[in-house]
């Protein structure tokens, strides 16, 4: 059995996704390559119901089999689903997020003072009471900040904001 060019495919696939809006003729438009270990087609496919008008369609082959998208906002949810596949990449994308930095420093300070808490002290002091504190100051901001965003941004969009600022402007 032989094997169509996968920009054949895309057209192929994107006129049997649109067959029930009229769609009579479809070309290849242009081509993405190494997108999330894929490539992204773009598709062009005109209906019988309005056939001055273009429409655009994305197929995504990862390999295995085509995915086929209606709009970029299809394609964009798909993708984001999917995850590199180097793993280096995947965890420095990770610590780069909003909340992957505070997350590296609170478990290299737990993992510190889990080991000043089993190892044997010199002096016999123990823990520093500047890493108690230092640790359960960033725990809480962690954890806090987490639970502040969301809730936070929810009460400004229902009041606008400005339920916050009034109170403040009363004092």
């Amino acid at each position: 059995m032989t094997q169509l060019d996968p920009k054949v495919e895309a057209v192929n696939k994107t006129l049997e996704a649109q067959r029930h809006a009229g769609a009579t003729e479809a070309f290849f438009r242009s081509e993405t390559q190494d997108v999330f270990g894929g490539v992204l087609y773009t598709v062009v496919w005109k209906s019988a119901k309005d056939p001055d008008q273009l429409f655009e369609n994305l197929v995504f082959d990862d390999g295995k089999r085509l995915h086929h998208f209606n709009n970029a906002s299809e394609a964009t949810r798909f993708l984001s689903q999917r995850q590199p596949r180097n793993p280096f990449i995947a965890l420095v994308r990770e610590l780069l997020t909003v909340g992957g930095a505070p997350a590296v420093i609170a478990i290299a300070i737990t993992i510190t003072i889990c080991w000043l808490s089993l190892a044997p002290s010199p002096n016999g002091k123990g823990i520093p009471e500047i890493l108690g504190h230092a640790l359960t100051t960033i725990l809480g901001f962690y954890f806090g900040s987490k639970v502040t965003g969301k809730t936070g941004s929810s009460h400004e969009s229902s009041t606008g904001g400005a339920s916050h600022n009034s109170s403040h402007a009363s004092n």
